[in-house]
């Protein structure tokens, strides 16, 4: 496959995880609770787009980008996934209704917290690769 062709299936992928992601966003606006949670609702719609456009791309254009390209797919999956629940746990943890907090800084923390998980996971997974 031609590499034009190639990039245009990542693009594909990566646009249908963004499907995926409003049709999540959807469920979770669908079953919202009734109470306003702020904070931990923006969170949960969110806070999974870079998994979501990450997993459309790993989907869509495995078998055709190289072994270093699918692997950061995978290694951007585990991360994004540990990162997004453990920043809900937080956000559930620090709670409180009476602080309105807004949800830039919230969403903002999130998407960091996720990159700095991201930056170790991928720093150890190359030292193993490295190392054997």
């Amino acid at each position: 496959m031609t590499s034009i062709s190639t990039k245009f299936i990542e693009l594909i992928g990566a646009f249908f995880g963004a499907i995926f992601c409003f049709i999540w966003a959807f469920i979770v606006l669908a079953v919202k609770s009734p109470q306003d949670l702020g904070q931990i609702d923006e969170w949960l719609t969110l806070g999974s787009i870079i998994f979501f456009v990450t997993l459309g791309h790993y989907l869509f254009s495995r078998d055709l980008v190289s072994e270093k390209r699918r692997i950061d797919d995978i290694v951007g999956l585990r991360s994004t996934l540990w990162g997004y629940f453990l920043w809900l746990i937080i956000m559930i943890l620090t709670y409180r209704p009476d602080v309105d907090i807004n949800s830039t800084y919230t969403v903002g923390a999130g998407y960091l917290f996720i990159l700095l998980i991201h930056l170790l996971m991928k720093r150890n997974y190359y030292k193993k690769a490295i190392s054997k």
